[in-house]
């Protein structure tokens, strides 16, 4: 495993193709009354090629600073 700082040589807007996001959800924060309080809400989240390529591009804009953990070429997380 490898870390780098996001750059137009190790990423692209195809490069969270293979990457992949599936997380169990069990309980979220949300704002009620004001006041952000942790509920129960069970669901899973599995991220879509869509879904994938929109954070691409949006990580890979100049707005922010994003380092990958790469594995074997492959993105294998990435921190923004």
């Amino acid at each position: 495993m490898i870390y780098e700082l996001l750059n137009s040589k190790n990423f692209n807007l195809n490069s969270l193709d293979n990457f992949i996001r599936t997380q169990e959800v069990k309980k979220v924060y949300r704002k009620i009354d004001g006041e952000y309080k942790i509920i129960d809400c069970d669901y899973i989240d599995d991220w879509s090629i869509e879904k994938k390529r929109s954070v691409a591009e949006k990580i890979s804009s100049d707005k922010y600073i994003t380092y990958l953990a790469i594995n074997d070429k492959e993105i294998a997380g990435f921190l923004s």
